[in-house]
């Protein structure tokens, strides 16, 4: 006679949703859901009247810094820059 008991998992264990993220985007930019139109010149301005200085480093490749040394975010598509932007609007 065996005494096992299976635990049912509890609501909050199975009700959201599993994301899976790269370990390198912990700010979830690389997320290309819910993106509208695009336009990196405003947003490159809307980042400068902010404090941050965007620079890019190669193609689809840009770096987005405050008016410290650190932090440093790496962008990797125009659409990565969009959601930086739109996010500290």
């Amino acid at each position: 006679m065996s005494n096992t008991v299976t635990r049912q998992p509890r609501s909050f264990e199975t009700d959201y949703p599993r994301i899976r993220r790269n370990r390198k985007d912990v700010l979830g930019l690389a997320e290309t859901s819910n993106i509208e139109c695009i336009n990196l010149l405003q947003d490159c301005q809307k980042l400068a009247r902010k404090g941050f200085r965007v620079t890019q480093q190669g193609p689809e490749h840009w770096i987005i810094r405050g008016n410290k040394p650190l932090p440093e975010i790496h962008c990797y598509s125009e659409s990565e820059v969009h959601r930086f932007t739109v996010n500290n609007g």
